[in-house]
């Protein structure tokens, strides 16, 4: 489990929602409203890593070379 924190009186949720796709995936969306420049870089840093992993899943692998399609002679 991950979770993204700040400092009371910093920043507060300010509001949420969710939706389900016919891929059966579900989408939550919340919108924090930061009160705090520093507070506003700690928070982006901190999605910035949980968004990779996500990230590099969806990426696709390299092309192959012709090359490597005919097999090495």
């Amino acid at each position: 489990m991950a979770g993204i924190y700040w400092t009371e009186g910093c920043a507060r949720v300010r509001n949420f929602s969710a939706a389900v796709r016919s891929t059966g995936n579900s989408i939550v969306k919340v919108e924090i409203e930061v009160l705090d420049d520093f507070e506003l870089g700690h928070l982006l840093a901190e999605l910035k890593k949980l968004a990779r992993p996500a990230i590099r899943k969806g990426r696709r692998s390299a092309p192959k070379l012709l090359e490597d399609l005919r097999g090495k002679e």
